[in-house]
């Protein structure tokens, strides 16, 4: 138990001194990205509007599922292999 509280400060402690060097990393100059950097961001804004549409048409699917009337059991008929 002690060797694991000996990391956990070491790791704070490192974290705590590494900090401020990643503040000043951008040296204040520029604020504005490369456009590289743009179409970066802009492709992963890409990707996340992607991943929204099915996750809306399955979350719809299942309100229609939840609150569908009556019950409807599917028949299931398994033929036996002799």
């Amino acid at each position: 138990m002690k060797a694991m509280h000996r990391v956990m400060v070491g790791m704070s402690v490192f974290a705590a001194t590494v900090s401020p060097a990643f503040a000043t990393a951008g040296g204040g100059g520029e604020r504005h990205g490369s456009l590289a950097a743009w179409i970066f961001l802009g492709f992963c804004a890409l990707v996340v509007v992607a991943q929204l549409i099915p996750a809306a048409l399955l979350f719809i699917g299942i309100i229609k599922g939840v609150f569908q009337k009556g019950e409807e059991k599917a028949s299931v008929s398994v033929k036996s292999i002799k």
